[in-house]
C-alpha cells in the first residue's frame, strides 16, 4: 500500500527536504519553521527523566539481586529492555500531542498551542 492510502490526518504534500523548508518558510516565516517545537520540550524533558531513572534503578536492582555479574553486559542490556519500555509507556501521550501539532495545516490551525491541544484531547 501507498502511504497517501494510509495517511492519517493533514498530510503536507512536500516533493522534498528543501522544497518543504522553502515552503514552511514562505508560508510562516522563522516561526513556522519552529512549529511545533515547544511540544517537544515536555516530550525529551519527560522521556530523558523516565530513560535515566529507570535504567539507574534497574541495574542497582540486579546488582543487588546477584543475578548477573557486576557491571556485565547482561545487567546493562535489562536495564536498558526495562528503561526503554517505561520510556515507551511515559512519553506516548505526548507524542501524540507534538505529532497533532507539528501535523496541523500552517492555514486554519486545529490548535492555537500545546494547552489548547491536550485540552481538546481531553475533551474527546
Amino acid at each position: 500500500s501507498t502511504s497517501a492510502s494510509i495517511a492519517v490526518g493533514h498530510q503536507h504534500k512536500h516533493a522534498g527536504m528543501l522544497q518543504a523548508f522553502s515552503g514552511i518558510y514562505r508560508g510562516g516565516g522563522i516561526k513556522g519553521l519552529w512549529q511545533g517545537a515547544t511540544a517537544s520540550i515536555p516530550r525529551i524533558s519527560l522521556g530523558s527523566t523516565a530513560q535515566l531513572v529507570t535504567y539507574s534503578l534497574s541495574i542497582d536492582l540486579l546488582e543487588r539481586q546477584g543475578w548477573f555479574r557486576t557491571g556485565g553486559w547482561e545487567n546493562n542490556m535489562t536495564g536498558a529492555l526495562v528503561s526503554g519500555f517505561v520510556v515507551a509507556i511515559v512519553i506516548n501521550p505526548f507524542d501524540v500531542v507534538s505529532t497533532r501539532l507539528y501535523n496541523q495545516p500552517q492555514k486554519h490551525r486545529l490548535y492555537n498551542g500545546y494547552i489548547e491541544c491536550v485540552s481538546k484531547i481531553l475533551k474527546s
